[in-house]
């Protein structure tokens, strides 16, 4: 069989993770202000790379180079389907931002998710991250912070 090395990964893994952050953290902000839309599209940018992130750990060679949106959601849907390690309500999560992106940018529909409810969503995001995170790759001694 393949021999798939996590280790290869472990930068990109680690510059993965440290975009998500910013991300979810412009999402968090926006959700203060009660701006849903900016809210969403950051969330979504947030899941997509917390997922990426997922995905770079196992051997789906797929993820490491597309830049499909529905690339990475496919594959997460894939593995989230099988996966104990994956929490459903994010691979749900992940789906209902990539659909209503259109709604949010493109002002076809408003985003009608109430304080708490963007609350709610910006803490699945963040504990999966921070699961995320936890679980990547270190990187060889030399690289370590």
């Amino acid at each position: 069989g393949m021999f798939f090395d996590f280790r290869y990964n472990a930068a990109r893994v680690a510059t993965t993770v440290d975009a998500a952050w910013q991300f979810l953290a412009t999402a968090e902000f926006a959700a203060t202000q009660g701006h849903g839309r900016a809210m969403a599209e950051n969330l979504f940018h947030a899941s997509e790379l917390t997922a990426r992130g997922l995905l770079l750990m196992l051997p789906f060679p797929e993820v490491v180079t597309t830049r499909k949106h529905g690339t990475v959601a496919s594959t997460l849907n894939r593995h989230g389907r099988f996966a104990q390690n994956v929490d459903g309500r994010f691979v749900a999560l992940h789906n209902e931002l990539l659909s209503m992106r259109g709604d949010a940018r493109y002002l076809r529909g408003d985003v009608s998710w109430t304080s708490d409810e963007m609350n709610e969503k910006v803490a699945l995001v963040r504990g999966v991250l921070d699961h995320v995170k936890a679980r990547a790759p270190k990187r060889g001694p030399t690289l370590q912070a």
